[in-house]
């Protein structure tokens, strides 16, 4: 792009610079060691699905060098916010601390339909980052799976009922 900046980046960039140390973004060494536990990157095999490739992007979209278009959007959704890329990492980025105010951001500029719901944003932010707390949620489901009660629900056509999402697992 020549150092030219972008008009409008799609994003409020006054709100992100406010919320992001730009440092933040220069401890990332670019050494890739994150991408092997990244889930998406290993899924896609695309860069712009690693943490090193969604840092690129962030840092363009603060710089004005890149609008935040349907493309670079959709490689940050994909992140699942696992931060699995923190403990691969020898700079010790805290990856954390750069997209969740880009999800934020983009989430603030969602349509209506779009937005995740409270429940979504609860079990997001507050069930699955602690092991313990998704091991209590879960212990219906296991103590139903050692009765034998998913089989039993499985022949006897009750699984049916359920959303074809759920159905699947």
């Amino acid at each position: 792009m020549d150092g030219q900046q972008v008009q409008d980046a799609g994003i409020d960039l006054d709100w992100l610079t406010r919320k992001i140390e730009y440092r933040n973004f220069q401890e990332c060494i670019h050494c890739g060691l994150c991408t092997a536990s990244c889930p998406t990157y290993v899924e896609t095999g695309n860069e712009n699905d690693s943490p090193r490739g969604r840092i690129y992007l962030m840092r363009a979209v603060t710089d004005g060098r890149l609008g935040m278009g349907p493309h670079v959007r959709r490689h940050l959704e994909l992140c699942l916010d696992c931060r699995a890329c923190e403990s691969a990492c020898p700079s010790g980025v805290r990856y954390g601390t750069l997209i969740e105010p880009f999800k934020i951001a983009l989430q603030k500029d969602a349509p209506a339909g779009a937005k995740a719901s409270l429940l979504q944003r609860m079990i997001l932010h507050h069930l699955f980052p602690y092991a313990g707390r998704v091991k209590t949620a879960l212990a219906p489901a296991r103590l139903f799976q050692k009765l034998g009660l998913l089989d039993l629900a499985e022949k006897s056509g009750m699984t049916r009922l359920l959303p074809p999402t759920l159905r699947r697992m």
